[in-house]
């Protein structure tokens, strides 16, 4: 069984494909706290255009 349990660090990554204009991807790293969910990323939220 999987245990989630508070102080592990996890990586989310969201991949969109096919959407005409190339990929979008997000991408976080978050640490499970006694409060809830804190996103570790300092990075700005929107898009990055390359």
């Amino acid at each position: 069984d999987l245990k989630i349990e508070t102080g592990m660090s996890f990586h989310i990554l969201s991949w969109l494909m096919g959407t005409g204009r190339g990929d979008d991807f997000v991408s976080n790293t978050v640490l499970l706290t006694d409060a809830g969910a804190e996103v570790l990323t300092r990075t700005p939220a929107g898009p990055i255009v390359r």
